[in-house]
């Protein structure tokens, strides 16, 4: 194929992506996740974001010092916010080209980069304010400069590593997971090149991670006290979300999992190369087609088995693998209209995802449930709302009044999970000195509180939203 084609489409597969991902970038309102990213990145400081990330994250903080500075400039509305992740997830296109270009050949990249443009699951992640787009984007360049570094001679060899070195230690501030990248790093390394015949090139990798590692040694502290604030509180909240209890009792480490499931799946993998031969053409179908089968049926028993989708995108980083191993899988076969037809029913399923995702609502209505409060509610009325950070922040973000104004034109008030009698007895004593009160129920409000309001205040007023539910309570009218 002419290098001049190659380019046209690529481009094409460019704009393709780009067009999904910028496809109504700023409809839906900001979710709770997307809020703990904003509240921590327009602190005024550097070091206040380090260390609200630190309490309120279990991840380095080096996505959201990036987003404090891309706000500071380009604001914070709900499409520049997310601005950042569609960019990277653009840029993740092409280098996903040239890295199965380099593992491959230019079919599997061209196709390889036609699943990735138009899969949902990169399409969503690119439209979310959280650190998964670029962590992604830089898990494929870091894994591209290794392989070029391989097929490199001595000349160039620096240059790769020291791309390497910048790459993999931006991705260390932004991910942890990067820890484990480097292990996946290895493993390419045993496959694509030879121990013996290149020891010094073997040394010089290992020694760029030992300045990698050097480089990120500001983040042992912070993630040590993740580690111990964060472990003993989660696995109430697994159980919660309908994790078995055996795996929610190891709190942060039930989110390894996954990756440690790869890890021995790769280790298995060693062990099939020493002991078989892959080269023949029926072993490398049999090879390609296992592993593809393997990575559905890792995504599935994420998903559904164990019961998280937020597991899905801790290996968020490894999906490409598949749009590669399910490219090179249809080129292996000799049949050209099977091959047509497999692709075209591809695209088909990724399109009907991607309209199925644009038709519905995914996110918590936050603007539309902020028009109607407003509309509706008095200016000095006093408001109920859960106790989570992002739940005050949402609040303040879509109302007219500034974000966390020391005298705000409403007046909220958090409700704890759990309350206990005597917590009711003072509610209803500072009620009962208002003409009327609001209640903004998200899917963190207390249930028990709304029973209590219930039995106890008239409702004047009920609007319900995706995950939201708005009411107003008259105290005058007391039951």
């Amino acid at each position: 194929m002419a290098p001049k084609r190659i380019f046209l489409i690529l481009l094409l597969l460019v704009l393709l992506g780009g067009t999904l991902r910028f496809y109504d970038l700023g409809k839906e309102s900001i979710w709770m996740d997307e809020a703990v990213s904003l509240l921590e990145a327009q602190q005024e400081y550097s070091a206040q974001i380090i260390t609200l990330v630190t309490q309120l994250e279990g991840s380095p903080y080096g996505h959201h010092l990036l987003l404090h500075y891309w706000i500071k400039y380009f604001g914070n509305s709900e499409f520049s916010v997310r601005f950042l992740s569609a960019f990277f997830g653009i840029l993740s296109i092409p280098v996903l080209f040239f890295l199965a270009k380099r593992l491959f050949d230019v079919r599997v990249a061209l196709l390889s980069s036609l699943f990735f443009s138009t899969a949902m699951l990169q399409v969503v992640y690119s439209q979310e304010a959280r650190l998964y787009s670029l962590f992604g984007f830089l898990a494929l360049l870091s894994t591209l400069f290794l392989v070029m570094l391989f097929d490199s001679n001595n000349n160039r060899q620096r240059k790769y590593l020291f791309a390497y070195i910048i790459t993999m230690t931006f991705a260390m501030y932004v991910n942890y997971v990067t820890l484990f990248l480097m292990i996946l790093h290895l493993f390419i390394f045993y496959f694509r090149t030879d121990f013996k015949k290149n020891k010094v090139l073997f040394k010089g990798w290992l020694y760029s991670l030992s300045i990698i590692l050097v480089l990120a040694i500001p983040l042992i502290k912070p993630f040590v006290t993740q580690l111990v604030s964060r472990h003993s509180a989660l696995p109430a909240g697994l159980a919660a979300k309908g994790v078995p209890f055996v795996l929610a009792k190891l709190g942060l480490f039930f989110y390894m999992l996954p990756l440690l499931l790869v890890l021995f799946g790769f280790v298995l993998a060693v062990i099939f190369y020493k002991k078989t031969n892959v080269g023949t053409k029926f072993n490398e179908k049999v090879v390609i087609i296992t592993l593809l089968i393997l990575g559905i049926f890792y995504l599935v028993f994420l998903d559904v088995l164990a019961h998280s989708f937020s597991l899905i995108r801790h290996s968020y980083f490894m999906v490409p693998a598949l749009y590669i191993l399910m490219a090179k899988s249809i080129t292996i076969f000799s049949k050209r209209h099977l091959k047509y037809l497999v692709v075209l029913a591809i695209i088909a399923l990724n399109f009907f995802a991607l309209f199925t995702y644009y038709s519905e609502t995914t996110k918590a209505p936050w603007r539309e449930a902020m028009n109607d409060f407003e509309e509706y509610a008095r200016d000095d009325t006093i408001v109920l709302i859960d106790d989570s950070l992002s739940s005050e922040f949402l609040f303040y973000y879509y109302i007219s009044n500034n974000p966390f104004n020391n005298s705000p034109e409403y007046r909220v008030k958090k409700i704890p999970d759990g309350v206990q009698p005597a917590y009711y007895d003072a509610l209803v004593i500072q009620l009962n000195k208002e003409d009327d009160f609001w209640v903004i129920a998200t899917k963190g409000f207390h249930v028990g509180m709304i029973e209590f309001l219930n039995s106890h205040y008239n409702k004047s007023f009920t609007t319900e939203h995706k995950g939201i539910t708005l009411y107003s309570y008259e105290v005058n009218n007391l039951k």
